[in-house]
């Protein structure tokens, strides 16, 4: 435990509940935000946007690296803590998804998904990434996909995981599965302590917390289900789109990627493969 986690513990421990569970709230609510507006998510420090910079600079060199040793090239945007070995890491360093400390961000290569990727045309065998595409409105999305199949060679695949908004609506209602109340209590128990301003009220109302929490927190902007996912990829040139089993797939680069594996990211995810065709179909425009 370092020094600053020592010192919160003391300080809560000293404070009334009600003073603690204030506090806590203005820093989710106002703090957080304002230092991710004002530095990019890397807080306010000097290190922190020299870090930035440093990374940005030697992207050429990591990109360049990989390629060289690995021959089929593996991509994944918004990495976060999931640092798969074999594969090309990405991340925006947004504060909703970059947890890592600054020591082992080397691993990483930066890549704003709302920006050109710096990838050739058909460059990349795979792509995957996991809850990014809520974080970003639909128009984002798009341009993140139109880049995704740019820079994917022809006959190369794409798996996304995001959560699902048709489970979701599921949840509201008078008849609940045992699988969907477990659901909405293990999120609560483990998101309370994330964004207790949101859950700390909950009593027998789980559905509509979770539903309003999951709509809007870490920064989500849009979220899908199947026919609109499928619609989007199909939209930007993609086929053969397909729903998967989370950390399954008929392509064995794709299994075993998912970094939540507890039931709070398997019962509610959407996960679908999609494959860049070999010839594009005739009148096909994926131009921004």
């Amino acid at each position: 435990m370092n020094g600053s986690s020592k010192l919160k513990d003391r300080i809560k421990a000293h404070s009334p509940t009600a003073l603690w569970s204030f506090l806590h709230d203005i820093r989710h609510s106002y703090v957080r935000p304002f230092l991710g507006k004002i530095s990019g998510g890397l807080g306010s420090s000097l290190s922190g946007r020299w870090a930035l910079s440093k990374l940005k600079a030697s992207r050429d060199t990591q990109i360049s690296n990989y390629f060289k040793n690995f021959p089929v090239r593996k991509l994944q945007l918004g990495a976060g803590s999931n640092n798969l070995p074999g594969w090309l890491n990405s991340e925006g360093f947004a504060p909703s998804s970059f947890t890592h400390s600054f020591k082992i961000a080397g691993d990483y290569i930066f890549l704003d998904v709302c920006q050109p990727f710096p990838f050739s045309d058909n460059s990349i065998d795979y792509i995957f990434h996991e809850h990014v595409m809520e974080h970003l409105n639909y128009h984002d999305g798009q341009f993140m996909l139109r880049e995704c199949y740019r820079i994917l060679k022809p006959g190369g695949r794409i798996r996304i995981a995001t959560p699902d908004l048709e489970y979701f609506v599921g949840l509201y209602g008078e008849q609940t599965s045992e699988n969907q109340k477990r659901f909405l209590n293990e999120y609560v128990r483990f998101n309370s302590d994330v964004w207790s301003a949101d859950l700390k009220h909950v009593r027998g109302n789980h559905a509509v917390f979770v539903m309003n929490h999951n709509f809007r927190a870490w920064g989500h902007q849009f979220i899908y289900d199947y026919r609109t996912m499928a619609s989007a990829l199909e939209a930007v040139g993609l086929v053969d789109t397909e729903r998967q089993l989370p950390q399954e797939s008929k392509d064995s680069n794709f299994r075993g990627l998912e970094f939540r594996k507890e039931i709070v990211g398997i019962f509610d995810a959407l996960i679908v493969e999609a494959v860049k065709p070999v010839k594009p179909a005739q009148n096909q425009s994926v131009k921004g």
